[in-house]
């Protein structure tokens, strides 16, 4: 059972705020809207820390609109929000955890990797470290770097530039100079939405650097979930056809299946 299930299920203690919130997020994707009641009994709090919850949520974005008794949310669609790294971390995790370990099999000794900032690509990355290869590894993700330097055997190269606000994501000239100096071997890629136009991310200063990625990258390797599909977000990374692998956890649409394929994309499903 999933992370979601099993909290729903038996709680032997209180939830933290990014668990919380995380549960609210997954509820409202499901049912765009809530009543207190409803997020009380889902989370096991009391409605005023529910309430405390729904405004902390709602002030990080407009989309998401505070009712009387409750919540109706319209954003988690949008094509500009994307949630705290600490809330997205337990959404989806169990698909994300084996997603990350088909891409991490993917890595022969010796090559050089580059980990796009991600919940997925942590997944990556947490798996590959356990797998004693030595590897030269570059990211723009404060706490993949942490991760892959736990390794003795990983030369960890951060690309430097300007943290993103509620992430670990580093952006900006630093980030992108660096990029523009590197060629790897394979690229573990992310996206905030992926459709028969191709990927897109939620704002422009990082669809810019995951372009650079794409561009320094030998083999680029997708990584997503089943709920990236037929969506778009707000500023273009890449076509299809500038993807080697598509890794996931689902099948996609047929529409968007047959795009990948005329695209030349392998498509894994794990």
């Amino acid at each position: 059972m999933n992370w979601l299930g099993d909290k729903m299920e038996k709680r032997k203690r209180p939830l933290l705020v990014p668990e919380r919130h995380a549960l609210i997020l997954k509820h409202l994707q499901d049912h765009d809207s809530a009543s207190v009641e409803t997020l009380t009994w889902l989370t096991g709090s009391s409605e005023s820390t529910i309430r405390r919850d729904l405004l902390e949520l709602s002030a990080r974005d407009s989309g998401l609109r505070r009712t009387h008794g409750g919540v109706v949310s319209g954003r988690l669609e949008s094509s500009t929000y994307e949630p705290p790294a600490q809330v997205a971390e337990l959404l989806n995790r169990a698909s994300k955890q084996r997603i990350g370990a088909a891409a991490a099999a993917m890595i022969a000794d010796g090559e050089s990797v580059m980990f796009d900032s991600g919940t997925t690509v942590m997944e990556a990355a947490r798996v590959a470290i356990r797998g004693g290869l030595s590897m030269t590894a570059i990211t723009n993700d404060l706490a993949i770097a942490q991760v892959l330097n736990t390794s003795p055997s990983i030369n960890v190269i951060v690309t430097g530039g300007t943290v993103r606000p509620h992430s670990n994501t580093l952006f900006g000239p630093p980030a992108a100079e660096l990029l523009q100096m590197v060629h790897v071997d394979l690229l573990f890629l992310g996206a905030h939405a992926v459709s028969q136009s191709g990927l897109t991310e939620s704002s422009m200063e990082i669809a810019q650097i995951k372009q650079r990625m794409v561009a320094s990258a030998k083999r680029v390797i997708l990584l997503a979930d089943q709920s990236k599909f037929e969506r778009r977000s707000f500023a273009h990374i890449c076509g299809l056809a500038d993807v080697d692998v598509l890794l996931t956890d689902a099948a996609p649409g047929a529409a968007l299946a047959e795009e990948l394929r005329q695209a030349g994309v392998e498509v894994r499903l794990v």
